[in-house]
C-alpha cells in the first residue's frame, strides 16, 4: 500500500490568496510560500523519461474543484510518481484563469487545472493545450449576493437586474456564469455593470463595501461568505442538477496539459492521470464524510481553507463529483453542450470549428481505469478520442443558446429545442483593483 508522501512544493504566484476564499488568508503581492519534496530528477528511470520537475498550475487557489489533484498530493500518490520517474511534481497557485493561462502557454507549468472557457480560444487559434481528466461537472459557481439583500431579494436573481455583478476577470467560469444568468433571466445586458476584482480574495470586500451587489463566486468563497455574514447563496450553479437545467451537461474544471508534453512524456502523463483518478475515486467513495477527505489534504491546503469552510463548500459542490454525473472521462454530450455554451455566450466566434477530440482527450483517463482495475459508472464515459465535430446539443443546452442569442443552436438539438428569444448585447465592464491582506504566518 502506498503511504502518504512528503509535502508537495507549493508556490503562490501573482499575489493569489492562499485560501480561495478568506481575506484572512490572502497574500500580499510579494508573498510566496513553499514546501518541498526531496527528489532528484531529469533522468530516464524505470518509469520512463521525465523532466527534473513537473509543475501543475491551479487556476484559482485552493478550490474544491481542484480537489482530485490536491488530494493526490496529500495521499502521497504524486510522491509515488516522483519516485517512479525520478522527478518532482509541484503546484503553482494562481488567482484565476486570467493569470494562469498565460503562465501555462509560456511554459511555466506543464499541467494546469483550469476551466475550458479560459483556454478554448487560444486552442482554436492554434495553441497546444488539451484536457486529459474531467474533475467534475457543472458551472462550479455560486451566485452570492450581499448579505444586506438576503431578506429583500432572497433567491430571486432577477432582483439583481440593473445592479453591479462581480467576477475575478473578463474570462473564465465566473464571467460565463454571469452572462448565462443575465441572458436566461431576460435581463438587458447593457443595463448591467460587471466589475472585475482580480482575485477571489476580493469578493468579500467588494460585497461588504457595496462595490458589488452580487458575485459569481467559487464555492469556497461562497461558503466563507455565509460563515462570515458577508454574503448569502442566491443560486448554486455548482450543483450539476441546477446547472443542467440552465445550460445542459457542462464540463467543470479539468486537468490539462499540452499534446507535446503528453507525447514526449506519455508514461509520466499516464502515471499522473492514474494517481489523479485514484484520488478522484477516493473522493467519490467518501462524499458523505468531507472531514475524512479534509484530513488527508496537505497542511498548505488546510492552512488556506479551514475545516468549517471546506465542509460547507463540499455541501455545495459535492454533487459535482457524483458517480451518476462524472467519472474522470469526458462524454460526447458534455463536449457538445459545453461547446454550445461557449458559442451562446460568444466566448468563441459563431463560425468556430471545434474539434471536440482535440479539446478534450480521454486517452489517459480511459487507460487509468484499466491500470487501476476499475470500471467507470455507466453513462459517464466517452471513447478514447471524441468526435472531430460536436454533435447535437441537449434540449437544455439548445434552449439556453436560443435564449442567449435569439437563434437556433447551430449544433442542432437532441430531443427538441426552445422558442424563447432574447437578444444578447454587450454589458458594461470595468476593472477594479483587487483588495488583499497579508496572510498570517
Amino acid at each position: 500500500m502506498r503511504k502518504p508522501g512528503k509535502m508537495r512544493r507549493l508556490a503562490v504566484v501573482g499575489g493569489v490568496a492562499m485560501s480561495l476564499t478568506l481575506l484572512a488568508a490572502a497574500c500580499s503581492s510579494n508573498s510566496s510560500s513553499s514546501t518541498t519534496t526531496t527528489s532528484a530528477g531529469g533522468a530516464t528511470t524505470k518509469g520512463g523519461p521525465a523532466p527534473a520537475t513537473v509543475k501543475i498550475g491551479m487556476a484559482g487557489g485552493f478550490a474544491q474543484a481542484f480537489l482530485p489533484e490536491y488530494l493526490a498530493s496529500g495521499l502521497g500518490y504524486y510522491a509515488a510518481v516522483d519516485k517512479q520517474f525520478n522527478t518532482n511534481i509541484s503546484f503553482d497557485i494562481y488567482p484565476g484563469g486570467t493569470q494562469a493561462e498565460p503562465a501555462f502557454l509560456g511554459g511555466t507549468d506543464q499541467l494546469m487545472v483550469i476551466g475550458t472557457n479560459s483556454w478554448i480560444s487560444p486552442v482554436l487559434q492554434g495553441k497546444d493545450q488539451v484536457a486529459i481528466f474531467n474533475n467534475n461537472v457543472g458551472l462550479q459557481i455560486v451566485m452570492g449576493g450581499a448579505s444586506k439583500y438576503k431578506t429583500s431579494r432572497g433567491t430571486n436573481i432577477k432582483a439583481y437586474d440593473g445592479g453591479t455583478w462581480c467576477q475575478t476577470g473578463p474570462v473564465g467560469t465566473a464571467h460565463t456564469a454571469i452572462q448565462l444568468e443575465i441572458g436566461l433571466n431576460k435581463m438587458d445586458p447593457a443595463k448591467q455593470n460587471i466589475v472585475s476584482v482580480g482575485s477571489v480574495s476580493a469578493y468579500a470586500p467588494a460585497l461588504s463595501s457595496g462595490q458589488a451587489d452580487i458575485c459569481a463566486e467559487d464555492v469556497a468563497s461562497a461558503a466563507t461568505g455565509v460563515i462570515n455574514g458577508t454574503s448569502y447563496n442566491v443560486a448554486n450553479l455548482a450543483d450539476p442538477a441546477v446547472a443542467q437545467k440552465l445550460a445542459g451537461q457542462i464540463i467543470g474544471i479539468p486537468l490539462t496539459t499540452s499534446r507535446a508534453f503528453a507525447t514526449q512524456y506519455s508514461a509520466l502523463t499516464q502515471a499522473i492521470t492514474d494517481a489523479t483518478l485514484k484520488a478522484f475515486l477516493y473522493i467519490q467513495a467518501n462524499l458523505a464524510n468531507p472531514t475524512l477527505i479534509y484530513n488527508h489534504l496537505n497542511s498548505d491546503y488546510q492552512n488556506g481553507v479551514p475545516l468549517g469552510t471546506f465542509v460547507q463548500a463540499m455541501a455545495l459542490l459535492g454533487p459535482a463529483y457524483g458517480t451518476h454525473y462524472v467519472s474522470g472521462e469526458f462524454t460526447q454530450q458534455q463536449a457538445n453542450d459545453t461547446t454550445s455554451l461557449f458559442l451562446g455566450t460568444a466566448l468563441i466566434p459563431a463560425n468556430s470549428v471545434v474539434d471536440t477530440g482535440k479539446v478534450w482527450w480521454n486517452k489517459f483517463a480511459v487507460q487509468a481505469y484499466t491500470d487501476l482495475g476499475k470500471t467507470p459508472p455507466a453513462g459517464t464515459t466517452g471513447p478514447p478520442v471524441l468526435a472531430s465535430k460536436p454533435g447535437p446539443a441537449s434540449a437544455e443546452a439548445a434552449a439556453a443558446y436560443q435564449t442567449l442569442t435569439g437563434q437556433a443552436d447551430p449544433l442542432g438539438t437532441a430531443g427538441g429545442g426552445a422558442t424563447t428569444t432574447t437578444a444578447a448585447a454587450a454589458a458594461t465592464t470595468t476593472t477594479v483593483a483587487p483588495t488583499t491582506t497579508t496572510a498570517a504566518s
